[in-house]
């Protein structure tokens, strides 16, 4: 069997949801966040990265 790349499996509605709203987000922008530890456990920093939108990001601004 494959190395699961999702080590931890939702526990809660808040997990996934979490889980769900993440894989969507990493689909549309490519980007990826720690698999080695459940959402609750990312950083703050890690966070704001990766929901950044890069929409606004590329938007110039007069």
């Amino acid at each position: 069997m494959p190395d699961d790349p999702w080590p931890w499996h939702p526990r809660s509605d808040d997990d996934l949801i979490a889980y769900t709203l993440a894989v969507l987000w990493a689909l549309t922008t490519g980007r990826a966040l720690r698999t080695d530890v459940p959402p609750r456990q990312w950083h703050e920093r890690e966070l704001i990265d990766f929901w950044s939108d890069p929409v606004f990001e590329e938007v110039a601004r007069p």
